[in-house]
C-alpha cells in the first residue's frame, strides 16, 4: 500500500462492515478482508454471497469529520473508484453501488454511516468484487449463479494470474486517492 494503514484478515466473519462497525472513528483508516462472510449483505438488507476464496470482501473504515451532507454522491465515486482499477470497457455502474458486465453484478458496494459526536460521521465502505468464477459453486442459491459475472470472464484479466491481493492493493491504493480527491473537490472532481 501506498500509506501503511491496519488490515485485519479473517477466514470467516459474518461480514466485514460488521466487523469494522463498531471500532472507534479514531481507528481508522482501517481495513477488514475476509475470504468469506456468514452474513454478507447489501443494500436493503439483501444477502450478498460468494464462495470461500472466490471474492474480495472488502471494507474500508473512512473517518469524515465534516457534515455528513459532504457525503452526496460517495457511493458513485467509490464506484467510479473500482471502474477505474477494474479498467474495462463493457463495465458499468448500476447506480447507485453496483458493478455490472452486461446484465451480470460483477460487484456491489454498501457504505454504512454511524454519526457521532462533534459532527464526526464513522463511514464504512463495503464491498464485494466477484474475482472467480462461481457459477458451479454448489453453496451458492441457484437462481444467482446464471446472474453472476467474475473478473476471470474479463477478455483482459483471462491471461493474467488473479491475483486477489494485488488486485486489492491496487484498489486501495485508487481508493485513497480518490478520497483526497473527493473531500477536496466532491463529486464533480
Amino acid at each position: 500500500l501506498n500509506h501503511k494503514i491496519p488490515v485485519d484478515i479473517f477466514e470467516f466473519v459474518t461480514s466485514t462492515n460488521d466487523y469494522l462497525l463498531p471500532l472507534d472513528i479514531l481507528s481508522a483508516p482501517r481495513v477488514c478482508l475476509a475470504e468469506y462472510q456468514t452474513a454478507g449483505r447489501g443494500r436493503f438488507v439483501r444477502s450478498w454471497q460468494a464462495a470461500f476464496g472466490q471474492s474480495i470482501l472488502l471494507s474500508y473504515l473512512y473517518p469524515c469529520y465534516e457534515d455528513v451532507s459532504t457525503l452526496s454522491g460517495f457511493s458513485l465515486m467509490i464506484a467510479v473508484s473500482l471502474a477505474s482499477v477494474i479498467n474495462h470497457p463493457d463495465l458499468k455502474i448500476k447506480w447507485p453501488n453496483d458493478l455490472y458486465l452486461g446484465d451480470k453484478k460483477l460487484g456491489g458496494i454498501l457504505i454504512e454511516l454511524r454519526a457521532q459526536s462533534h459532527s464526526e460521521t464513522k463511514v464504512v465502505i463495503g464491498i464485494g468484487i466477484n474475482v472467480m468464477n462461481q457459477e458451479n459453486q454448489e453453496d451458492l442459491k441457484e437462481d444467482l449463479k446464471n446472474k453472476m459475472a467474475s473478473l476471470e470472464n474479463l477478455e483482459n484479466f483471462k491471461n493474467l494470474e488473479l491475483d486477489r491481493n494485488k488486485l486489492i492493493i491496487s484498489f486501495l491504493n485508487q481508493l485513497e486517492k480518490d478520497l483526497v480527491l473527493f473531500k477536496s473537490k466532491g463529486l464533480s472532481a
